[in-house]
């Protein structure tokens, strides 16, 4: 199975709400990126399908480490539960043709189309910046200055 990865959507395509482009049975499908509510309960899908998954070698510490680790975690969710993965994207966006795309996409293909999902539904990436960001700007605690000061 080729490298899968979060397709990262640019700052304008957030904004404007582009919807996501899906490659599946090799066509492209245009998918709304669902607002608030409904993104919360397919969260909840998603925290169900996988609840009890024991995943051999998978130590997530935060949320860096388990957006590092997301595409890890769906090939070998790919490897021992496929139907989890499709009925997870065909929850996200219900008007999919599903017989014709299980009858034509890859399991590649729906792996790419879930990380996809993944990236617009857990938009974790954006909050650590910001966080990060919002830490540099703080004022160090004495006790740092003072690590900063002998190490210089």
């Amino acid at each position: 199975m080729a490298e899968l990865k979060i397709t990262r959507r640019s700052e304008e395509e957030k904004v404007l709400r582009a919807p996501l482009l899906l490659r599946l049975g090799g066509t492209i499908y245009e998918v709304p990126v669902l607002p608030c509510g409904k993104s919360r309960a397919w969260r909840k899908q998603l925290v169900e399908a996988f609840s009890g998954l024991e995943l051999a070698g998978l130590q997530v510490n935060g949320v860096s480490e388990f957006l590092a680790a997301l595409p890890r975690l769906v090939q070998q969710v790919m490897m021992g539960l496929p139907e989890a993965v499709g009925d997870l994207v065909f929850a996200y966006c219900p008007a999919l043709p599903r017989e014709e795309i299980e009858a034509e996409a890859t399991d590649e293909e729906m792996a790419q189309a879930f990380l996809d999902i993944l990236g617009a539904a857990l938009p974790f990436g954006r909050v650590l910046r910001a966080l990060k960001d919002l830490a540099a700007a703080l004022p160090k605690a004495p006790e740092e200055q003072g690590e900063e000061a002998s190490a210089a």
